[in-house]
């Protein structure tokens, strides 16, 4: 993907890069790493001042992280009021699983529901830690981002280390999708009222559209007595994976984001739904710092991994009661695979591989994943991006046979 550092000309581009990785995309050659076209991504985005949007008697406005700058150590407040928010991320417009005899449909119903993405999210009127709580991204679970009222930007903790990264603002949206921390230029949306919203756990809610070239975000917003600013950092969050700056007036003082359903310009679209929202009986003390005390600061390169499951593999074989009969066809007009699946990328993009519906597997770009232990049959298949902001159109596919993201499809994988 390209990343330029020019902020007009790349938001010009941005949503164009993002497109839908059909046959006219150009794979990498063969032999070299996608990473080593890739032009170097910008360390920040300038925040001009008309984005700015500041009470009368608000303080300095709030600075921006960069990634190659290490943090002082945190004074947050000790014994600060806190609350939980429970939420997930769902893509839309899902592919059904294939409707054969030998499809084990509670099976599959049950992998999509231990794949739906889960957020854990701790607030304190000025500190945020979002979890990802579940195996379902291109990220480990455990993975945590944390953010603070004075600062742009999250802090990106992985579980079983102890160093942080910064994502300056722009980041996240490549982090979820591309698993790197690459700044992305931010593009200035709209902001428009749209008056109340629907009633969620238990709290009336109002409704703000923020449009821009990039994308159309819809945010439900309720009031919670003594959130503080805790609220408005969930809001920075999905704003950057919008590309939208993180001043954006969306969320007020004591305001929490409950619903909210990002549709691309492309085509596309997720979501984020907050299943619970409760006051922790207990404050939080230096549990939110931003940096944590003790821990080294890195330079935001993620540790390399190029593929990875989001299931066990029996969960995936579970998929089928017993194989099933297929035409056996030329893996790429080259041989015929015996057994199973391979996953493999052409794209300039991180993709996820849905199997009857269900986000079984990620590959990153010249990567490739083997899943010889797949059972023989049919299967419903699409690539997408986490986000959705890509994905090819959804097709029936024959197993054994290899998936190529950004290749047209092989005769071996189109079912007749």
């Amino acid at each position: 993907m390209i990343r330029a550092a020019s902020l007009v000309a790349s938001a010009v581009l941005l949503t164009a890069c993002r497109g839908g990785g059909g046959p006219g995309d150009a794979p990498p050659d063969a032999g070299e790493s996608p990473q080593a076209k890739a032009e170097p991504a910008p360390l920040e985005n300038a925040f001009p001042s008309s984005t700015l949007a500041l009470a009368a008697d608000a303080g300095p406005p709030p600075v921006p992280m960069r990634a190659d700058e290490e943090l002082a150590a945190d004074t947050s407040p000790h014994d600060a009021p806190a609350w939980e928010l429970d939420a997930v991320l769902r893509t839309a417009e899902v592919p059904p699983a294939f409707r054969g005899p030998e499809t084990a449909i509670v099976a599959v119903d049950a992998a999509k529901k231990k794949t739906e993405p889960r957020l854990a999210i701790d607030l304190t009127p000025s500190r945020m830690r979002m979890e990802l709580a579940n195996r379902a991204l291109p990220l480990p679970a455990g993975t945590e981002l944390r953010a603070r009222a004075d600062r742009y930007g999250h802090v990106v903790l992985l579980p079983g280390s102890h160093e942080y990264r910064i994502a300056a603002p722009g980041s996240l949206r490549s982090l979820f999708d591309d698993r790197r921390i690459d700044v992305d230029p931010l593009v200035a949306p709209a902001v428009v009222p749209r008056g109340d919203g629907a009633h969620r756990l238990g709290y009336p809610t109002r409704r703000v559209d923020v449009v821009s070239r990039v994308a159309t975000g819809t945010f439900e917003l309720a009031r919670v007595d003594g959130l503080g600013e805790g609220g408005e950092l969930v809001c920075r969050t999905l704003l950057d994976l919008m590309n939208a700056p993180p001043s954006t007036p969306v969320c007020g003082l004591d305001e929490a984001p409950l619903h909210v359903e990002i549709k691309w310009a492309t085509k596309g679209s997720f979501v984020f739904d907050a299943g619970g929202l409760s006051r922790r009986a207990e404050p939080l003390s230096t549990a939110l710092a931003v940096p944590p005390a003790g821990y080294a600061f890195s330079l935001p390169a993620l540790p390399p991994l190029p593929s990875d499951l989001l299931l066990d593999a029996p969960e995936v074989t579970a998929f089928r009661s017993a194989p099933a009969d297929v035409p056996q066809a030329p893996d790429a007009g080259a041989r015929t695979l015996a057994t199973g699946l391979t996953l493999a990328s052409q794209s300039d993009l991180t993709r996820v591989a849905y199997l009857d519906g269900v986000p079984v597997a990620w590959v990153s770009p010249g990567a490739r994943l083997p899943m010889p232990w797949l059972l023989r049959g049919r299967y419903g298949f699409e690539w997408r991006t986490f986000l959705g902001d890509a994905y090819d159109a959804p097709t029936t596919i024959n197993v054994p046979s290899t998936q190529t993201a950004g290749a047209a499809p092989s005769d071996g994988g189109a079912a007749p």
